[in-house]
């Protein structure tokens, strides 16, 4: 039989700026599910009004009627059914899959939020909204003042349940470490990766082509190109040219056949300097040399001319 509180629960309470208060009630919180976990049963239901106070002013974790317990089969919720709060329920219990303790681990951190901030991490008016923020936003940044409470909230409310505190233990290990000044251990928060990777792909993937570019340039010009002979200081190279097909040097010019000279042929050369130079060479002709008198017009009405005679008398 549960006995009577009347402090109140949880959400009735302000710890906003008593941080020992809030860890208080957070441990009596993690070694209460340490307890039922170790038995089998989750929760599924931690919320703020699910924690009442007895009268030396205690926090008591109620309200098991939703609880899980695997050892008893005819109590577990057929999958599909989405069942609890809203605003503190994981991802994968908004989406009806079978939960364990971890689910409850993520209602212990948004409670944590709860308790530091004095409103819930994701607030919507829509209940499948709400299940969408919390599968989707990224968990909500503390001010400066509680910033050594952030890496604990980044854990407990992890988006995948092996991102997450294995078991209450580990929790109130790390809840400890907080009480202590020591900030509790690092963990990769995988919305913040996705995130940084979203708005970095573009840019990444222009280096990669580029890269992929240049190598490509880099092997199409070294395609062709030979490996020069290695030489050294006792190498001696053959400076010789080597012996032209159009000349012979056993045979002096004048043995020669004439296209093989060194001097160029008549026919090589330009048409106009050979034409010249066979006009200078040509002797000039007896029989070209004219000498022309100027013919006399014979006179009008002149008589013809009288042959003459050669004969003499």
């Amino acid at each position: 039989m549960l006995p009577y509180l009347a402090k109140g629960h949880l959400g009735q309470r302000d710890f906003t700026h008593d941080e020992d208060r809030v860890l208080e009630v957070l441990r009596s919180l993690l070694s209460a599910l340490e307890y039922a976990h170790a038995r089998g049963i989750v929760h599924r239901d931690v919320k703020a009004e699910n924690v009442l106070f007895d009268n030396a002013d205690r926090p008591l974790l109620t309200d098991f009627g939703i609880a899980l317990s695997k050892r008893d089969q005819t109590r577990i919720t057929t999958a599909g059914l989405a069942v609890g709060s809203g605003g503190y329920m994981a991802p994968e219990q908004a989406r009806g899959e079978v939960v364990d303790g971890r689910a409850d681990l993520y209602s212990v951190g948004v409670l944590a939020y709860e308790l530091l901030m004095g409103r819930l991490p994701y607030q919507a008016a829509d209940p499948l909204a709400l299940a969408l923020m919390h599968a989707q936003d990224p968990v909500p940044r503390l001010p400066p003042e509680k910033k050594h409470w952030q890496p604990l909230l980044d854990r407990a409310m992890a988006k995948s349940p092996d991102n997450r505190y294995r078991n209450a233990q580990q929790m109130l290990g790390a809840l400890n470490q907080i009480a202590a000044g020591k900030p509790p251990e690092q963990k990769f928060d995988w919305g913040k990766v996705r995130e940084y990777a979203e708005a970095r792909w573009k840019p990444a993937l222009a280096t990669l082509g580029g890269v992929l570019i240049a190598i490509a340039t880099v092997t199409w010009l070294q395609r062709d190109r030979t490996p020069e002979p290695q030489t050294d200081f006792f190498t001696v190279e053959d400076t010789t040219p080597p012996p032209s097909p159009h000349r012979s040097p056993s045979l002096p010019n004048r043995f020669r056949p004439r296209w093989t000279r060194p001097w160029p042929r008549p026919h090589s050369l330009p048409r106009r300097r050979r034409r010249s130079r066979s006009r200078r060479s040509a002797p000039k002709s007896r029989s070209r040399r004219w000498t022309t008198t100027p013919r006399t017009p014979a006179p009008v009405n002149s008589p013809p001319p009288v042959a003459r005679s050669t004969a003499t008398a």
